[in-house]
């Protein structure tokens, strides 16, 4: 339908809705209020452009991960080791790599990804 489509996958962005409530606020002011104009304009500023601007702002924390945390956006979920239960839980966690060289560390660093082989450099 237009407005600006920031996104590859076909849907439309926060400004092409911002366009498209102009356009329905103009054509509402040149004729006589039409219900269901008026029904579709309040739908779009009140349901539609919040969640909108909500999902832009998800897509934002995300970045290039699948998932984080509400707590701490940095954070990713990573399965943890089965306890006495048997029941696996997901938790948001870092992980943690250490280098140590004679016992003493000598590096680490902090990931995202839950997999410590994308993480080897060799």
């Amino acid at each position: 339908m237009g407005g600006g489509n920031k996104q590859g996958g076909g849907g439309i962005d926060n400004e092409g809705l911002q366009k498209r409530i102009e356009r329905l606020n103009e054509r509402l002011a040149d004729k006589m209020k039409d219900k269901r104009e008026a029904k579709a304009l309040r739908t779009l500023k009140e349901d539609c452009l919040p969640r909108q601007k909500k999902y832009e702002e998800q897509e934002k924390i995300l970045a290039r991960r699948n998932s984080y945390a509400k707590t701490d956006h940095g954070a990713t979920f990573m399965r943890m080791k089965e306890n006495a239960m048997l029941n696996g839980k997901l938790k948001s966690r870092y992980n943690v790599q250490i280098g140590t060289e004679n016992q003493f560390v000598v590096g680490f660093s902090i990931h995202q990804k839950t997999n410590d082989m994308n993480l080897l450099i060799l």
